[in-house]
């Protein structure tokens, strides 16, 4: 049978392991929700502008055909 003095030590190095553990994976997972919450307001954006370009691009098309129609006219 071990010492308890010995028992003692090995429970406190689990428990520092544990603890050290916890606060790892706490900054992994800090971590990984900031690059994913990073990426889903990229791909938000993103989406946003190409909705907005393509309003763009409609609207010009639209005014340019306008003007060739009306030049052709004439």
């Amino acid at each position: 049978m071990p010492w308890p003095s010995a028992t003692l030590g090995y429970v406190q190095r689990n428990w520092l392991i544990s603890l050290l553990l916890a606060i790892v994976a706490l900054v992994i997972a800090w971590f990984l929700v900031q690059v994913l919450f990073s990426a889903v307001w990229f791909l938000l954006r993103l989406a946003v502008v190409l909705v907005v370009a393509v309003i763009v691009y409609i609207a010009v098309a639209g005014w340019l055909a306008k003007r060739r129609r009306d030049r052709d006219r004439g």
